[in-house]
């Protein structure tokens, strides 16, 4: 009774069954979220479950996404003001909604512009 007293009081002591708790940091999650790895390949180098890590950084997983878009979107820029005309033709498609077709109508583009007329002449003709 007594030895069954004791290993009760072991169990109690611990988290309770399964595996123990991965030891990850929340550093790293984000610093392999931010240069591109998805869920499965950061749970993957931790040796975790994804759930594991979604559950348990969701946090850390969205910063580092969103350090790498700010990061990949600030070096396109950078490409295209350089002049390529591949990432500028890109960039004005996706940023300015412009198309190949070379078409617009002429009400989108002068509904939000007020026109003033000079009707005094100068006299300088």
């Amino acid at each position: 009774m007594v030895i069954v007293e004791a290993i009760m009081s072991e169990k109690t002591d611990k988290r309770g069954p399964g595996r123990p708790k991965a030891k990850i940091k929340g550093e790293d999650v984000y610093k392999l979220a931010s240069i591109g790895c998805n869920l499965n390949e950061i749970a993957d180098f931790h040796n975790v479950d994804p759930i594991t890590i979604k559950r348990r950084f969701k946090k850390e997983l969205l910063k580092g996404k969103a350090n790498l878009k700010q990061r990949l979107r600030k070096a396109q820029f950078k490409t295209a003001l350089e002049g390529n005309p591949t990432m500028l033709i890109w960039l004005g498609k996706q940023v300015l909604n412009q198309t190949d077709n070379g078409t617009f109508e002429e009400d989108e583009l002068l509904s939000d512009v007020e026109f003033e007329l000079d009707t005094q002449e100068t006299g300088n003709e």
